[in-house]
C-alpha cells in the first residue's frame, strides 16, 4: 500500500453547525480555541447559521511560566498589575471578542487561567482569590456571558481538588469565585486592594451615591492571615468555605456612610447597598 504526506496547510473550517443542528434541534457553542485566529474564522463561517447560541475562547493570562522564565514574585506581581487590567485582557476583548459582540452573538471564556498550569503559591494562593474576585468583574463589565477556570486534575489552578483521603477541599480561589457571587447581585459594590509586601498601603473608601440614598450599608471582607501567598486561613466575612458545613459569613454594617472606610492591603471588600 502507498503512502502520501498531507500537505502542511491550515485547516479549512467546513461548517457541520446546520447539518448537525438540522438533524437534533440543538443549539452549538464553539469553537472553544486558546488562540486568537480561530474565532475570527470560525464567526464567519457561523455566524449566519441560526444555530450557533454562544461563541467561546481559553486564555491563560500570564502565558507559559516555564518558557517566560517566571518566577513565583513575578507571577504575583503579574495576577495583581495593573498591566493585565489595562492592556492584557482589553487587547484580547478588542482583537477576538468584541467582534463577537457586534454580531450579535454572546461570548463565554470557557477556560480562564492565570498562567498555563500555574504557579505554585500563587495560582493556588490567596493572591489567586484577588485576581479571580477583579478578572470576573472585568469581563462581566465588557458584556461576558460568563467565565470557567480551568479544573484539570493535580493543576494548581484548580479550584477544587481531592486530598489524599479522597475528600474535596478548596484552594483559595474558590473565595474570590463566591465574593464575585455575592457582590455582582443588586446594590452591591467590590473594591480589591492589590498592595501587598513591604510599604503596602490601606486603602481609604468613601460611599458615593448619586441619585440613591442608601438607608442601609454593610460591608463584608475577603482577607487572609498571612498575605497573598496563603494557602490556608483564608476568610471570607469571617466564614470558611469548607467540605462538610454551609458557607457561614456574615455582613457587617456601615456606622457611618460619610465616613472613609479602611480596605487594607492585600484584601478586597464588598458594600452593600438598600434603602
Amino acid at each position: 500500500m502507498k503512502t502520501a504526506a498531507l500537505p502542511r496547510r491550515a485547516p479549512k473550517i467546513i461548517s457541520p453547525v446546520g447539518a448537525i443542528s438540522q438533524a437534533t434541534f440543538s443549539k452549538l457553542a464553539g469553537p472553544d480555541a486558546s488562540g486568537r485566529a480561530l474565532v475570527k474564522r470560525f464567526l464567519h463561517a457561523e455566524k449566519d447559521c441560526g444555530f450557533l447560541a454562544l461563541v467561546t475562547q481559553h486564555t491563560y493570562v500570564g502565558g507559559n511560566p516555564i518558557k517566560h522564565g517566571i518566577d513565583l514574585p513575578h507571577a504575583i506581581e503579574n495576577m495583581l498589575s495593573r498591566e493585565w487590567v489595562t492592556n492584557n485582557y482589553p487587547q484580547l476583548y478588542r482583537t477576538v471578542l468584541e467582534p463577537v459582540q457586534k454580531q450579535g452573538l454572546p461570548f463565554r471564556l470557557t477556560e480562564l487561567d492565570d498562567h498555563v498550569h500555574g504557579v505554585t503559591n500563587a495560582s493556588d494562593a490567596f493572591v489567586s482569590a484577588l485576581w479571580a474576585l477583579d478578572c470576573m468583574h472585568w469581563w462581566a463589565a465588557h458584556g461576558a456571558a460568563g467565565v470557567n477556570f480551568q479544573n484539570t486534575e493535580w493543576l494548581r489552578t484548580d479550584t477544587f481538588f481531592r486530598d489524599s483521603d479522597g475528600n474535596y477541599q478548596m484552594h483559595p480561589k474558590a473565595y474570590g469565585i463566591k465574593a464575585f457571587n455575592l457582590g455582582s447581585h443588586g446594590r452591591v459594590q467590590s473594591v480589591v486592594n492589590k498592595e501587598h509586601g513591604a510599604g503596602a498601603r490601606n486603602a481609604r473608601v468613601k460611599i458615593l451615591s448619586p441619585g440613591f440614598e442608601p438607608g442601609i450599608a454593610q460591608v463584608m471582607f475577603l482577607t487572609a492571615g498571612d498575605g497573598v501567598q496563603a494557602t490556608d486561613g483564608v476568610s471570607l466575612g469571617g466564614g470558611t468555605i469548607v467540605n462538610n458545613a454551609p458557607w457561614q459569613g456574615k455582613w457587617a454594617m456601615v456606622v457611618s456612610k460619610r465616613e472613609y472606610l479602611r480596605v487594607p492591603a492585600a484584601s478586597a471588600a464588598l458594600f452593600r447597598f438598600a434603602r
